[in-house]
């Protein structure tokens, strides 16, 4: 019998999404059922449930920090030119933790919100939330939408607010809540909490936003393991929303759904949206596993997972990589199931994913072990995402050289790039206009690896990653790799490349492509590209961080302008910029302590600044 394991909490498998009867259990598809009661939920759990002992964590994942599109920002006075967050589909905003409207810039980091003027660097508001963590927010024209976690330490199976241990009590673990914070910012100057949306022992996957509807993907820790394997007596989700009741409510059974052949139960995979400009109750589905990976087009939401799967439960190497995908449509504004299905290998992150047409182009990178070797291979799956298989309409089998894996991946329209790395960077791309036959049109193969693709125009690229150089068969690493590439012909050609630091410097722009930052000024030929760089020289003796600017024109060329730093020496690591906007000719970086203004016509000088945070060893004896 096969054997599955999780990448993160469970393994994540198929779940669905209608209403079902309240009379009998209703079958909603070969995989999926329904449940007829709240008795009926519990029994399934507990008898599918795993007992744990001893002590139980219900630790939350790293979330990355989200991306959020400045479409609606609000205008006032003189229209405004500034840079919007980098989002992966047009049309579908992301959350974001630091965004400008042209004459505000909000930061929501951490336990802090701060709205802070562009003209003066004024502090015009700021919130600060205790035991919370901040992933994000949104931005609309009178809305600011919060994205927040609570963490609450559990004392002895109770949930309580004392936040440092004591005698009398001993932690075995924390849960947390999630909640949607919904301000009215139509006066900045008198901003109001006017909804609250909450989820219990919830955390956020991530989330979207398609004109003012939210839609959040969400993993419920609801099952609470006790010592000694007591047993919980309900598992039902449950959610507030001032909007109706400032009380806590089960979600209906009827909107909980669990996978036929699933008997590993231990989590939940919420589905929640609603509009937050209307008085409509938030529209929610529970279903048993959970998820980690979301991609968003503007007609469906698709959410993965890995999978490990034991072919042999007495050889570890015996193993398979698939990834599970589910299609949920977008119907009236809420998500209603429709496919699902299983391919070979893993994804990258959700630049893996793209739908055009209705097709899903995936890419992957598959692990095949035998007598203690690996081969891996690449492949991007076509599926048809307009019936209720997500069906593979075909593959691109051999992407990369042996045993080199994706490190990138970006569609544009009928033109995929797909990055392998072992050795060298070979940069595919991709002709997949014709989805029963996609083929490669070109490659480039060039020192080091390009970790993030971004399409400046639709024939000039920008790939931003690491230079790497090989030494007796060992590749290492060499610093951070800027490359500009010519895409208008089926190979691409690489116009320039620009090294910064050694093999101790680094970009987070290959692992949070929301830092990189794209700036159009008015009238001009070229876009400023704004990346954090940090690293370390002289044998780590000493450490530099800022946001490096570079001017790239649409000619085909790219230059360095500066770069900017909020550090005060080359021994202060403390103050590290992450992320820059623009707004019209100023640039502002942003650190947790302090927020700084530049004049992009005027050789970048300082013109202000303000503190945001006393740095914690700053006035200490």
């Amino acid at each position: 019998m096969k054997k599955y394991l999780s990448l993160f909490l469970i393994i994540f498998i198929g779940f669905f999404a209608y209403s079902c009867s309240n009379d009998e259990q209703v079958d909603l598809s070969d995989q999926v059922k329904g449940f007829s009661s709240y008795e009926e939920l519990n029994d399934y759990i507990s008898e599918n449930t795993e007992t744990y002992d001893n002590y139980y964590y219900d630790g939350v994942p790293e979330v990355g920090d989200t991306r959020n599109d400045m479409e609606d920002a609000v205008g006032t006075e003189t229209e405004k030119n500034f840079s919007e967050t980098n989002i992966q589909v047009e049309g579908v905003k992301e959350s974001d933790s630091i965004i400008t409207d042209g004459y505000y810039i909000y930061i929501a980091k951490n336990q802090q919100f701060q709205i802070v003027d562009a003209n003066d660097l004024s502090i015009v508001y700021q919130e600060t939330f205790e035991n919370d963590n901040i992933f994000g927010m949104y931005i609309l024209q009178d809305k600011i939408v919060l994205l927040k976690n609570t963490y609450y330490p559990v004392v002895n199976d109770e949930t309580t607010e004392i936040t440092e241990p004591t005698d009398d009590y001993f932690y075995f673990r924390y849960i947390n809540n999630f909640s949607v914070l919904i301000y009215d910012k139509t006066d900045i100057n008198n901003i109001e909490l006017e909804r609250k949306v909450e989820f219990e022992r919830s955390y956020l996957v991530d989330s979207r936003m398609i004109d003012d509807n939210l839609f959040l993907i969400l993993n419920e820790n609801g099952f609470k393991y006790t010592i000694e394997g007591v047993q919980q007596e309900d598992y039902i989700p449950s959610y507030l929303d001032t909007i109706s009741s400032d009380a806590f409510i089960d979600v209906p059974y009827s909107d909980i759904y669990y996978f036929s052949e699933n008997d590993v139960v231990s989590n939940y995979l919420i589905l929640a949206s609603f509009s937050v400009n209307s008085e409509e109750e938030v529209s929610i589905s529970a279903y048993l596993g959970s998820s980690f990976e979301v991609y968003m087009s503007e007609n469906n939401l698709y959410v993965s997972a890995h999978k490990y799967i034991y072919i042999d439960e007495t050889d570890f190497n015996s193993l398979e990589y698939k990834t599970n995908i589910m299609r949920f449509e977008i119907v009236d504004n809420e998500l209603v199931f429709r496919a699902s299905t299983n391919i070979d290998g893993v994804t990258l992150n959700q630049f893996s994913f793209d739908e055009y047409e209705g097709v899903l182009r995936v890419a992957t990178t598959d692990y095949d072990y035998s007598d203690s070797e690996v081969n891996i291979t690449n492949q991007l799956y076509l599926l048809d995402a307009t019936d209720d298989e997500l069906s593979v309409v075909s593959i691109l089998e051999n992407l990369g050289k042996p045993n080199e894996r994706i490190y990138a991946v970006r569609f544009q329209g009928d033109i995929g790039y797909v990055v392998t790395f072992v050795n060298t960077d070979p940069l595919y791309k991709l002709d997949l206009s014709d989805p029963e036959n996609p083929e490669i049109l070109g490659e480039l193969y060039e020192e080091g690896v390009s970790d993030y693709l971004h399409m400046i125009t639709e024939d000039l690229m920008l790939g931003v990653g690491r230079n790497a150089e090989t030494i007796d068969g060992i590749t290492r690493f060499t610093g951070v790799k800027i490359s500009l590439y010519d895409v208008s012909e089926n190979e691409p050609v690489s116009l320039q490349t620009i090294l910064v630091g050694d093999g101790y410097t680094y970009t987070n722009v290959i692992y949070n492509h929301k830092l990189f930052v794209m700036y159009e000024p008015t009238d001009e030929d070229y876009v400023y590209v704004a990346i954090p760089i940090s690293g370390y020289s002289d044998s780590f003796s000493k450490y530099y961080q800022g946001i490096y600017i570079y001017e790239v024109n649409y000619n085909g060329t790219m230059n360095y302008v500066t770069d900017l730093s909020h550090l005060s020496s080359e021994y202060d690591y403390f103050d590290t910029i992450e992320k820059a906007v623009f707004i019209d000719n100023f640039i502002y970086t942003i650190s947790y302590s302090k927020i700084i203004k530049y004049d992009t016509e005027n050789n970048f000088e300082i013109l202000n600044e303000t503190i945001l945070n006393e740095r914690y060893y700053e006035n200490k004896d």
